[in-house]
């Protein structure tokens, strides 16, 4: 005797029949598919890709959709995550060498972009005199004083 059956799926189901309406899940990636995610990473619009690619914009959801496309998709995002954080360290070393210049525009970019970064800088909309302004001031004073002082030196020893 024949079962009864809840819905149409599972009678298909029972049956063998493929519900033309239920996408099957993809087993392996293609050329054209494993394309079309490089494009996606990369930042194409879906609309861009599918025409390079010649393929419709149900399989470019398919594919991006799958387990399989998903799983590519995480492994790029957690590579990216691991090459920032080697490049975070070189980074830092850079603003802190920077920061130990004798040049004192680049001290004062670094001192910048450090601030920034850490959310520490109070960008002002008017013209008025920042605390970097004064600081390139005093070390330009400084630096002036310094080749006056050896400027007269070297006369007076002349």
């Amino acid at each position: 005797m024949i079962q009864k059956h809840k819905s149409l799926k599972e009678l298909n189901k029972y049956l063998g029949l493929v519900d033309p309406n239920e996408s099957k899940a993809l087993t392996n990636l293609g050329h054209k598919d494993k394309q079309m995610l490089l494009l996606y990473l990369q930042g194409e619009e879906p609309k861009e890709i599918v025409e390079q690619l010649g393929c419709s914009i149900a399989r470019f959801r398919k594919v991006v959709k799958s387990d399989l496309g998903q799983t590519v998709i995480d492994d790029y995002f957690r590579f990216c995550d691991q090459e920032f954080s080697t490049l975070y360290q070189l980074s830092v070393s850079a603003v802190r060498d920077a920061l130990k210049s004798d040049d004192i525009d680049i001290r004062l970019k670094a001192a910048d972009k450090f601030l920034r970064a850490h959310g520490k800088y109070d960008k002002r909309t008017s013209e008025e005199t920042t605390a970097e302004d004064v600081v390139r001031r005093i070390l330009e004073m400084k630096k002036g004083s310094v080749r006056m002082i050896e400027e007269t030196k070297r006369i007076v020893k002349e």
